[in-house]
């Protein structure tokens, strides 16, 4: 099995060596990083006193400086650590590497793949965090969505609801009417049997059953103290009061909070405590929740809106609550 991770060899090209040249040499290392620079290095040095000797170029001069390199690897090195760049070929023979400067030379090859090593690393942490952030904004956009989705959902489930109450709102009122009318009708026609005025007796029945039939609309102080009332005769009655207490002033205290307007009505902490009770649920109503479904499986919510919020009325239970338990 070959020696030569992609990493090692990575890590080698990176100093400007070949590819096949770092492979060959980590093989040769036996997978050894340092022994392989080493063996590149000494392979240079072979390399330049082997040339011909007709090349003219011996060697590298920084004209900035007047250093003279006998390898460009020497002189990239230079650059690297200096900042100077310009560099031109020489014929200048510069003597071979000593043990020590070889020793130097395998010394700063080992610090810049250590350097460039550390710097990929820090690259590759920042570039995780921004994509971790970007899977956030991501997560964020699509739980948004999720959300405008089922508010504009319960927006138009609300709708539907008013819609059905309104058209059996109007269909009573168009059978109370009718009714009116033929009890209307059976008085004339008594009336004009008897001698009697026939439109005077119409339109006093008429009138009679309107009044009569006519919807009593019940004040929300009294349909609330009419719950509190029928829960005061449960055997739980204090807890489901209690629990709407916390309901209610969780609202008050944080109205645009939507976890608090909003309640599973299946959740069995609050079945348990209060949604079993026909008295407890109509309490919430009368403080302005309304039910909705959700969903494919039209999951059921008490649901108050932020725009109908009424903080008197929310005031107001919470007041009658907190009397009924003494507080």
């Amino acid at each position: 099995e070959k020696m030569a991770d992609k990493s090692k060899v990575q890590n080698i090209v990176e100093m400007g060596f070949s590819k096949e040249a770092a492979t060959l040499a980590l093989e040769t290392a036996e997978g050894n990083t340092e022994r392989a620079l080493e063996l590149l290095v000494q392979k240079e040095e072979t390399d330049a006193e082997e040339q011909p000797k007709a090349k003219v170029v011996k060697s590298y001069v920084c004209t900035d400086t007047g250093k003279v390199f006998r390898t460009m690897r020497d002189a990239q090195l230079y650059a690297e650590r200096t900042g100077n760049t310009n560099f031109e070929e020489s014929d200048i023979e510069v003597p071979p590497l000593t043990k020590e400067e070889k020793a130097e030379k395998v010394k700063q090859l080992k610090e810049k793949i250590k350097q460039k090593r550390t710097e990929r690393e820090a690259q590759e942490k920042i570039d995780e965090i921004a994509r971790e952030k970007e899977r956030r904004r991501g997560g964020q956009q699509v739980a948004e969505n999720r959300e405008h989705l089922a508010a504009q959902k319960r927006k138009l489930e609300i709708e539907q609801i008013k819609k059905e109450k309104k058209d059996q709102e109007e269909h009573r009122a168009r059978l109370r009417e009718q009714i009116a009318r033929d009890k209307g009708e059976r008085a004339a026609e008594k009336a004009r049997n008897s001698g009697g005025d026939p439109k005077a007796a119409y339109d006093e029945a008429y009138k009679a059953y309107m009044e009569k039939s006519a919807p009593k609309k019940q004040d929300k102080k009294e349909r609330m103290d009419r719950m509190i009332d029928a829960m005061e005769q449960l055997d739980a009655g204090n807890e489901a009061m209690q629990t709407l207490k916390k309901l209610i002033s969780n609202v008050i205290n944080s109205p645009q909070e939507e976890k608090f307007r909003k309640i599973r009505f299946m959740n069995p902490g609050f079945q348990k405590r209060v949604g079993k009770y026909k008295s407890a649920t109509a309490f919430l109503k009368c403080c302005g929740f309304e039910m909705i479904k959700e969903g494919d499986r039209e999951e059921k919510f008490l649901l108050l809106e932020e725009d109908k919020i009424d903080i008197n009325v929310l005031k107001t239970g919470l007041a009658k609550l907190e009397s009924a338990l003494g507080i």
